[in-house]
């Protein structure tokens, strides 16, 4: 049974081996490594229990031998009574003396010193009872220091996974506190690390953004420019680009990204963050506009200052020409038409001049200001 034991022993120090050097390697997913140490747990947990067995054969081994012991110094010390009986004192006292090694040497054997072995002087029966005891004590000392090494071993195990705790939670942590998305993959695009903040964001669980690739979350406006960064990333060392992030529901939130390449055993990933860039392009989008108006009003203000005075001038010609001219006569009409022609052209340009924001609408192929609509405000302000 202790060699069967021994054997288990080994077999399941090398299983725990072999899934602690699997659980290190920084491309299993985050399931796989909570297997790998339930799997390590469960198995010290066995280790342990056929440790305190191995023990407990060895203290009964140790029980059998002291009785063994007991019976063989009672089985010699009749022999000694008989043997002075019978008047062979000669071959009594090696053997008494033989027996006293056996008695002293069974006494610190039982004391637990397992190093301990008694001296063999002749070849008689007790020297071999003497070899057997020897023997066991031998084999009882092996057990012995498997046993301690063994427990050694689980103990540091048991504090590097402890090690190995603390430091993940530290990183989970420090990556959690970013203020963007944080995200590490391969060249293969298998997402290996990432923040909370990537979930929250894309909407997809820890699950599925483990299956996905990062280009799973744009749209197809924007795959290709990303496809591109990240070839860069991976030839040249480094890389940014502006692109719409695409959640789980459609949603798209602008962000700037950054990747840097990094090589660890051979292999290379990318290391990058984005950052939510909404209120940088609301208030780009207000400059320009605020830009695109200013060139408006500047336009506007000179087509107005270059149209007042020729319109002045033809108001009032056509208001002396009307003044010298009968209601019937045929030219009348002309000049009435005339005069409404430039009220029109007053009015618009008062609309020009009252143009408070950018508005602009579809015109054959291209766009035109839209004269009512930029000066909408100002036309409600004046109205009663």
């Amino acid at each position: 049974p202790e060699d069967l034991i021994q054997e288990e022993l080994q077999a399941d120090h090398k299983f725990i081996k072999n899934r602690f050097t699997r659980i290190i390697q920084p491309e299993i997913s985050m399931e796989i490594r909570d297997k790998l140490q339930f799997q390590i747990v469960m198995k010290s947990r066995e280790m342990t229990n056929k440790t305190f067995e191995l023990s407990e054969i060895s203290r009964k081994a140790l029980l059998n031998a002291q009785r063994r012991g007991y019976i063989f110094n009672l089985i010699f010390l009749s022999t000694m009574v008989i043997l002075v009986l019978a008047g062979f004192y000669s071959f009594v006292y090696p053997v008494l003396k033989s027996i006293k090694k056996l008695s002293e040497g069974t006494a610190t054997i039982g004391k637990g010193n397992f190093k301990h072995r008694i001296e063999i002087t002749n070849k008689d029966e007790i020297s071999e009872l003497a070899a057997t005891f020897n023997k066991m004590t031998e084999n009882l000392e092996k057990i012995t220091a498997s046993r301690d090494e063994l427990n050694k071993e689980i103990a540091e195990r048991k504090q590097a996974n402890k090690v190995a705790q603390e430091q993940k939670d530290f990183s989970d942590s420090l990556i959690n506190s970013l203020p963007g998305i944080f995200y590490f993959f391969d060249e293969a695009g298998k997402f290996l690390r990432w923040n909370n903040n990537l979930e929250k964001v894309s909407g997809y669980s820890g699950e599925e953004i483990a299956g996905i690739h990062p280009l799973d979350l744009f749209k197809r406006a924007d795959k290709e420019l990303i496809h591109q960064s990240i070839t860069e990333v991976f030839t040249n060392g480094k890389s940014d680009v502006e692109a719409y992030l695409a959640s789980k529901t459609g949603a798209c939130t602008p962000y700037y990204f950054t990747g840097l390449r990094l090589q660890q055993k051979a292999r290379t990933y990318l290391i990058g963050m984005g950052l939510d860039i909404t209120d940088r392009k609301q208030v780009e989008e207000t400059l320009l506009e605020r830009e695109k108006l200013q060139g408006v009003l500047e336009m506007a203000g000179a087509v107005c200052h270059e149209l007042n005075q020729p319109l002045q001038i033809v108001s009032g010609s056509s208001e002396l020409l009307l003044m010298d001219i009968a209601i019937s006569d045929p030219k009348y009409k002309v000049l009435k038409n005339i005069e409404a022609s430039i009220t029109r052209m007053t009015l618009l340009m008062r609309k020009i001049m009252g143009i408070t924001r950018y508005q602009s609408k579809p015109y054959l192929k291209s766009n035109i200001v839209d004269i009512e609509q930029a000066s909408r405000h100002e036309k409600e302000s004046d109205s009663p």
